[in-house]
């Protein structure tokens, strides 16, 4: 083959990559001239201490693996439960979709800790059961609640709109005792943030959803701004990833190379 239209090919396609073009670059060549090239994905819990106010960045506690024999629900829960043996103080837990559900409630019911969940715009919840009319079984679940319904619920427990720097008018409602079904003992209070500016290209956001577990209570205003702060964690991660991927590359490299030496 001609070196220039290699040359040339190799640019364009480095050309077509977004982030990270150099490190995934060396990883395809990695891949592309190892004989038996094998980079299997791997499963890891993260549990990061995260500052107050407005930072970009986390503290990372307890990073590993999740094994073959665990789910990231029971990992993350175990993660936890190890850490609140050397942390003393009231805990608030920052959690994304994959832990809002029934199991994330029920595995940490002895724990004290306070949860911020979000969970996922489909999700249905239900509320408190009617008295016991005392015939039969006593129901645990009351009306159905879900997400996408908000014309059929009840008004909120709670209401409020305000102006902010960052996001325009912000309209955040609560409801209060409402549970997963597999959940029934463990009430959460569910909280609506609606931004009801459009962006500046005129696209309207979709609602952030939150539930929110714990002993203590914090004012409506502030639970909602304590979940932002979890997106800190997703710059430490691009970093751990970045910085990992190029550890692979050079490690795959010079097995590359050590091979076409052998031979």
């Amino acid at each position: 083959m001609n070196c220039e239209r290699l040359q040339t090919f190799r640019q364009e396609i480095h050309r077509l990559l977004s982030r990270a073009k150099d490190a995934t670059f060396e990883l395809m060549d990695a891949v592309m001239t190892t004989r038996q090239a094998s980079v299997p994905g791997q499963g890891y819990s993260t549990i990061a201490w995260l500052p107050e106010g407005k930072n970009s960045w986390a503290l990372p506690l307890r990073h590993e693996r999740i094994t073959s024999w665990e789910s990231p629900i029971s990992k993350a829960a175990w993660q936890l439960k190890q850490l609140l043996k050397h942390y003393h103080h009231k805990a608030l837990v920052l959690l994304d979709r994959e832990y809002g559900n029934a199991k994330w409630v029920n595995a940490t019911v002895k724990l004290k800790v306070d949860c911020v969940m979000r969970i996922r715009s489909n999700t249905c919840l239900w509320g408190t059961p009617p008295a016991y009319s005392g015939r039969g079984r006593p129901r645990k679940h009351g009306q159905k609640w879900q997400l996408t319904a908000t014309e059929h619920w009840n008004s909120p427990d709670e209401l409020l709109e305000l102006v902010t720097s960052s996001y325009g008018r912000v309209r955040v409602s609560l409801w209060k005792d409402l549970h997963f079904y597999s959940a029934a003992d463990n009430p959460v209070n569910l909280i609506l943030v609606e931004r009801l500016d459009p962006t500046g290209s005129g696209r309207v956001m979709p609602p952030l959803w939150l539930a929110w577990t714990g002993e203590r209570t914090m004012p409506l205003e502030e639970i909602w701004h304590q979940y932002l702060r979890r997106f800190g964690i997703e710059h430490w991660y691009r970093f751990a990833h970045r910085n990992d991927c190029i550890g692979r590359c050079l490690a795959s490299r010079l097995l590359s190379n050590a091979n076409a030496g052998a031979i």
